[in-house]
């Protein structure tokens, strides 16, 4: 359940133990009024097995119902069917396209795709490659910087001072190739997301909705990728 977005809350493992106990028929110090182990069975517990307890990340339905594996298989047959085409891609959102780039791809044989939609956290190299370690480097520069400065905040020449070097160690060739591969994209590989990293999918799995239905029952697609003609 917990790869399904349902992970169990402390109080739900301790209710679990007690009715556990009693099914068994053991002895146990558990209150019944409660229904629960109590916190020195969880904490004796816990440290026997190694248990440490983490904050869960929001889970948006909308990104569990469309990061599905059909969706993403349709997104690998779109990049299939580009053969040897340059291609970029682009979260869907306007402020990533303006009418000079569309122009601008058009003239040179450039296809501009997008992700489906509510699927950029694992397909989207940035995401999936790049923004985390950047991320947690510039919180230890930071800190770092808290340490040496007490009290004092980063001026806009300590930010580019601080952050120019995590930007240049970050983004390098080799990072950003292994952040395609990741993703699937370059070269293409349908299985290099794995079930797991999607299995919260599962609850409301369904097809993307750029599928349709005919009136005679076939299904025609409306293309995740604007091919631009001359």
């Amino acid at each position: 359940m917990q790869e399904l977005g349902f992970g169990l809350t402390v109080n739900q493992i301790r209710h679990l133990a007690y009715k556990s106990a009693e099914q068994s028929g053991s002895e146990h110090p558990f209150k019944k009024t409660k229904e629960m182990a109590g916190w020195f069975w969880w904490a004796n517990f816990k440290s026997c097995y190694g248990f440490t307890l983490s904050q869960a990340e929001n889970l948006a339905l909308y990104r569990a119902s469309t990061a599905n594996r059909e969706i993403l298989n349709d997104f690998y047959t779109e990049l299939e069917n580009l053969d040897e085409s340059l291609q970029v891609t682009f979260a869907s959102h306007a402020s990533h396209l303006s009418p000079h780039i569309l122009e601008l791809a058009a003239k040179n044989d450039v296809h501009i795709g997008n992700f489906p939609s509510h699927t950029t956290h694992p397909l989207q190299p940035l995401d999936v490659g790049l923004y985390k370690p950047f991320k947690s480097n510039w919180k230890k520069e930071l800190d770092a910087f808290m340490h040496s400065h007490p009290g004092a905040k980063p001026s806009r020449v300590d930010f580019y001072s601080l952050r120019t070097p995590i930007w240049l160690s970050t983004f390098i060739p080799q990072t950003i190739i292994n952040s395609f591969r990741k993703t699937g994209i370059f070269s293409i590989d349908r299985c290099a997301i794995t079930d797991q990293a999607i299995a919260s999918s599962l609850v409301t799995d369904q097809p993307q909705a750029h599928k349709q239905s005919t009136n005679d029952g076939n299904t025609t697609y409306k293309p995740i990728f604007q091919l631009p003609h001359n």
